[in-house]
């Protein structure tokens, strides 16, 4: 898994739903750390971490 190009679409669909990364988190129910360091490339995230990301974005897993 490419991490800069998963925080890049992290980032480009969160903006485009308009929403800040606490909003997302929340949505998402995983702290706002985590977000931060997703989109910072910090850590590589587990599955379920994302399902629930691509879930509160409602967009499709492989949009990530």
């Amino acid at each position: 898994m490419d991490l800069k190009i998963l925080a890049q679409n992290l980032r480009r669909l969160r903006a485009a739903k308009g929403i800040s990364q606490k909003d997302l988190a929340e949505s998402a129910g995983i702290s706002l750390p985590a977000i931060k360091n997703l989109e910072g490339c910090k850590v590589e995230p587990r599955m379920n971490t994302l399902q629930s990301i691509a879930a509160a974005l409602d967009v499709r897993l492989q949009e990530l």
